[in-house]
């Protein structure tokens, strides 16, 4: 029966030393297999050492990972992270490989010292300077802005002889003189019976005894003037409207003229201070419009004048007053 002991052992042997667990050993009961002690759980390294958050496996593997500190939190919107690092300027394992492993600096916002910025406000869109080419029913458009072009989608032609420019309320105006002429080619667009008128002008002296300046004129059809004392006066066709100490010599006023073919009134500051039934002029051929003057000459409106616009249709009272920026006192 001990041949039999051997050859477990044998090979019991064999097995033990190959898994590097140990020999046979003997005894009184005969040989026997000898296992090897467990070895000893490997030591964790010191706090500090080791590889670093990038190192780390997964639950229960590897190396211990270090404390990186707490990372910076992500901003709600998701935009740059403030200036916070992690210690030793170690990055996260989750950022990028191809960033250079710097997070981006947010600047806040920009420094209130100094001039304050200029708050220029929103975009006008019914504004008296603005000539939009897709309105049909504009049929003339002068803005001025050191130049004397037609900006409506007609682009009619004009005559100039001895005028400037000076400040505007929002640019540039025409400069007017005793012997300024300004006049605008003939058009069927202004011709209809109905009609608006839009300028603004600011005398630099006022009419006395029996003079009138003129503003715009269309002979035979409609006209806008200024007469003594400030006083505004509209004529068209039959009919004339007029409202007394509306302007001041030295001060922009806005003012405007409209009929609808039936009714002409007459605004100030893009509110209505006159009316009166009319009836329109005969259509036809004219002798176009002059600016600043009596058609076809006298009457000179020494002053300035801007954004000057002529309609082949009425106006509405929010048109009006958004073409004078905005309505005066009633």
């Amino acid at each position: 029966m001990k041949q039999p002991r051997l050859h477990v052992c044998r090979w019991s042997w064999v097995i033990a030393l190959a898994a590097g667990l140990g020999g046979c050993s003997f005894s009184d009961t005969g040989l026997g297999v000898e296992m090897a002690p467990e070895p000893p759980a490997p030591e964790r390294p010191p706090a500090g050492g080791g590889a670093g958050r990038a190192g780390a496996a997964g639950a229960g593997g590897g190396a211990t990972p270090t404390d990186a500190g707490t990372p910076a939190p992500a901003p709600a919107d998701g935009g740059a992270t403030g200036a916070m690092m992690p210690p030793g300027g170690a990055t996260d394992a989750g950022e990028d490989p191809g960033s250079s492993g710097i997070n981006s600096i947010d600047s806040g916002p920009p420094p209130t010292g100094g001039a304050p910025p200029v708050d220029m406000g929103p975009p006008p869109t019914t504004a008296k300077d603005q000539c939009p080419t897709g309105e049909q029913a504009l049929a003339l458009c002068l803005r001025f802005e050191n130049s004397t072009r037609d900006e409506s989608s007609r682009g009619l032609s004009l005559s100039v002889q001895r005028v400037g420019f000076d400040s505007g309320p929002t640019g540039a105006a025409l400069a007017l003189g005793d012997t300024s002429l300004v006049k605008v080619e003939d058009h069927q667009a202004l011709h209809g019976p109905s009609f608006a008128i839009e300028a603004w002008v600011r005398p630099s002296r006022l009419p006395t005894g029996s003079q009138r300046m003129g503003i715009v004129d269309n002979e035979g059809r409609y006209g806008l003037f200024l007469l003594p004392g400030g006083t505004l006066a509209c004529y068209a066709g039959s009919g004339s409207v007029q409202a007394a100490d509306v302007v001041d010599a030295g001060a922009w006023t806005s003012v405007g003229c409209v009929s609808n073919g039936q009714t002409l009134s007459l605004w100030v500051q893009g509110t209505r201070r006159a009316q009166a039934g009319h009836t329109p002029a005969a259509t036809g051929p004219s002798l176009g419009v002059t600016i600043g003057s009596n058609n076809p000459s006298g009457d000179n409106l020494v002053g300035l004048v801007d954004n000057v616009r002529l309609w082949s249709g009425a106006r509405s009272q929010d048109e009006l007053c958004a073409a004078a920026l905005g309505c005066g006192d009633q």
